[in-house]
């Protein structure tokens, strides 16, 4: 691909429309006789030779490159419909200016230009679809195969770990007076619930991962102005009758809008837990502050770091039978109706994978008012302290 941007910038005075709307335009000069390189993340994109009569222009799509001539470096970042004046005699300094505005001639001269060329993207559909199928294929395909064995071991890793751990829960566990003195099994319910969240963040990561490092891009985040979430939490507690311990799942969706570069507020936790005894309507409100991630002035972190906290909140509507004490009367149907609300804190370490994508860890520490329901009559006491940790896949709009 390179050899052949090469031969087009030495062959072509002029292959785009100067203010195309999806590209930017670099101009180059003036300078004493040089050769300059202009780069991108996967590498060259345009050389030219440039002087003090002769200027070079290269369209590029949106995204950061490297001026470089000799020892001295320029970073840009474009934009669609962005003109970038770079001048080279002496030290580089660059100007940005909307497609259209008047050009001061010292900067930009109008001379035909030396070099010419719109760099295209590839589609990159190959590498996400075969990790779909084998996690890390894409990437040892798409030229990173040190990243597609370390993905699949992880993988392979993760996913027999979790099937020897499910395997190696005793369901049979507190069937027996003697049950009491051996191990409830928390060890091994809380590592299943540890190796398939890993499991499914990093599946679910590596799809979007694979389709960026087909195409070669610098990721840049994109913050967006709602962000929306499906959180997987779970707790491993005491569980009453057989057996002594169970895992509390609780899956749900947020939604929070940005009110700030570091703010967050919005709703959050909401779902239905169906069950044939009782159904329960959950939501809450979040608020959360970001600690580290990106911000204006610097947007190339993948990381975003945040703390916050909010209140869950339950209703739930119990089924059940009303048995007279004639045994001959017929059952009557009886319906109770109570509610909880959770006050916690939240923690959430998110990596971008795509520019709008993201996947999470998360971990909460909640204490519920009153009885918290889960799903098929699971529920945890009041007051009780409860610690949860899970992951999360965010998408920002």
């Amino acid at each position: 691909m390179s050899a052949l941007l090469l031969a087009v910038v030495s062959a072509v005075v002029s292959a785009a429309p100067p203010n195309a709307p999806d590209t930017a335009r670099i101009e180059l000069g003036p300078a004493a006789p040089a050769d300059v390189v202009v780069e991108d993340a996967r590498g060259v994109v345009a050389r030219a030779r440039v002087g003090p009569q002769a200027t070079a222009v290269v369209h590029v799509p949106p995204g950061d490159y490297v001026v470089r001539t000799g020892e001295r470096r320029e970073a840009l970042h474009v934009e669609a419909g962005e003109v970038h004046g770079v001048e080279l005699s002496g030290q580089l300094v660059s100007s940005s200016e909307p497609a259209g505005a008047e050009q001061p001639s010292a900067r930009l001269p109008a001379v035909p230009a030396e070099a010419s060329v719109v760099p295209s993207r590839p589609r990159a559909w190959r590498a996400p679809l075969m990790s779909t199928f084998v996690p890390g294929l894409g990437h040892a395909w798409a030229g990173k195969p040190l990243w597609g064995v370390g993905i699949l071991a992880v993988m392979a890793g993760s996913v027999t770990g979790a099937v020897v751990m499910g395997r190696s829960i005793d369901r049979s566990d507190g069937a027996t007076p003697s049950d009491a003195a051996r191990s409830p099994g928390y060890a091994r319910l809380a590592g299943f619930a540890a190796l398939t969240s890993v499991a499914s963040a990093l599946y679910v990561g590596q799809i979007f991962d694979a389709h960026r490092v087909e195409r070669g891009t610098v990721l840049r985040p994109v913050p967006g102005r709602v962000q929306l979430r499906f959180d997987r939490l779970t707790a491993v507690a005491m569980a009453p009758g057989r057996p002594r311990a169970a895992l509390y799942d609780d899956l749900s969706l947020a939604a929070m809008v940005r009110l700030s570069p570091r703010v967050h507020v919005g709703a959050s936790d909401a779902s239905v837990k169906l069950g044939p005894e009782q159904t329960v309507l959950q939501l809450g409100v979040r608020a959360m502050a970001q600690l580290y991630g990106p911000l204006p002035q610097a947007p190339l972190r993948r990381v975003a770091v945040s703390v916050g906290g909010g209140v869950l909140g339950q209703a739930t509507t119990r089924r059940g039978q009303r048995h007279a004490l004639d045994p001959a009367a017929e059952p009557t149907a009886s319906t109770q109706r109570d509610g909880t609300a959770v006050p916690y804190l939240l923690a959430d370490a998110r990596l971008f994978v795509a520019p709008r994508w993201s996947v999470g860890a998360l971990g909460r520490l909640g204490v519920p008012l009153r009885p918290r329901r889960y799903r098929a009559g699971a529920a945890l006491p009041a007051y009780g302290p409860t610690i949860e940790l899970g992951v999360s896949l965010g998408v920002n709009l």
